[in-house]
Order: C-alpha cells, then sequence, then structure tokens
C-alpha cells in the first residue's frame, strides 16, 4: 500500500531534528573526574537547544553551580599563587 500524505516533517517544509555531537578533548584536565564534570557541562549545555520541557531549568542551576565552583578555583589559585593553573577551570559557555 503506497503512502497516502507526506510525513509532517517533509509536509510543513521543516528539517529533520538537529544531531549533535559532544567532544571532549582532554584539554588540561588529568583527573577523570575533571573530565566528567566537563561531559555534565556539555550535557547541560545541550538542554537549552530544545524547549518546552523542565530540564532546561535543571541544567541552569547545574551552570551555576559549576560557574560557583570555578570562582572558587581561581580564587584558590590567585591566594596560592599558582596563577599558572588558573585555566584549568572547566569552560561554561
Amino acid at each position: 500500500m503506497g503512502q497516502c500524505r507526506p510525513r509532517p516533517p517533509e509536509f510543513f517544509g521543516l528539517e529533520p531534528p538537529v544531531t549533535v555531537t559532544i567532544t571532549i578533548t582532554k584539554m588540561s584536565h588529568d583527573d577523570d573526574e575533571d573530565m566528567t564534570v566537563l561531559w555534565q557541562c556539555n550535557l547541560m549545555k545541550l538542554a537549552f537547544i530544545n524547549q518546552f520541557h523542565f530540564g532546561v531549568f535543571y541544567a541552569y542551576v547545574r551552570l551555576c553551580e559549576q560557574e560557583a565552583r570555578n570562582i572558587v578555583w581561581i580564587a584558590e589559585c590567585v591566594s596560592q599563587r599558582r596563577r599558572a593553573k588558573i585555566d584549568n577551570y572547566i569552560p561554561i559557555f
């Protein structure tokens, strides 16, 4: 039996959903915990691609927590006079 109607994305002229891949490069984060936090931050960034779900609020709160941890990291590096390690924070956006 043939197809009577086109599928909705084709009918409305919409493009197929965007496929996003997360690539994690091991910059200067040697610890597995740092790599896990970096992976989680990338997942939280992806929550903002879609709309109309409560995951955006959760991701916003988690990214704010990571921002606070980054500020504490930079402050600790300055207080311990380890300015070379200031750039080892987890980037948010």
